[in-house]
């Protein structure tokens, strides 16, 4: 199944991602959904290493008003995943991207919220490996209660993190 049909008598479904053309589902339904957010895009990934289009998506949600953040540790486990991963957030933080940097202990879950109405939680990290060449899988709902703990979480991890600034 391409998309994620997701109806009110069956509102969550599990997606996978897999590295084979046209099999990536989970990263398809990501693009899709922050393609089409309207008022905010959260992320929690502990790896945080977009693709360009992931980046690309990031980047026009936030200069079409829609609020993006993403929360990511301070220091991962793995430091070049780090630095690759600080690469980004000059161009993010120009455009508006809020970036949220974790305090200890490290916070390795994998979670999004998309305008209260989507989530998702489960494997797949926001880094080129994951979305493109790893086995992965996540729940994606559009449960409102269960969207709604996702974007409690968020914003209680956010009090505690470190809140980049925009650059000029």
């Amino acid at each position: 199944e391409k998309r994620a049909r997701l109806e009110s008598n069956t509102p969550f479904v599990f997606l996978t991602n897999q590295p084979f053309p046209r099999r990536r589902f989970l990263y398809y339904e990501l693009l899709e959904q922050i393609k089409n957010a309207k008022r905010f895009v959260r992320f929690t990934t502990p790896y945080f290493v977009p693709s360009r289009r992931l980046l690309r998506a990031l980047i026009r949600a936030s200069r079409r008003g829609v609020e993006v953040s993403v929360l990511v540790p301070r220091n991962s486990d793995i430091y070049v995943v780090d630095l690759a991963s600080h690469s980004f957030y000059e161009k993010l933080l120009k455009s508006g991207v809020h970036i949220y940097r974790g305090v200890k202990p490290f916070n390795h879950t994998k979670a999004g919220v998309i305008d209260g109405e989507w989530g998702t939680l489960g494997s797949l990290n926001l880094d080129s490996a994951s979305l493109r060449y790893n086995f992965e899988g996540n729940l994606v709902t559009s449960d409102k209660g269960f969207v709604s703990a996702l974007a409690e979480q968020f914003d209680s991890d956010c009090k505690s993190a470190e809140h980049l600034g925009k650059t000029s």
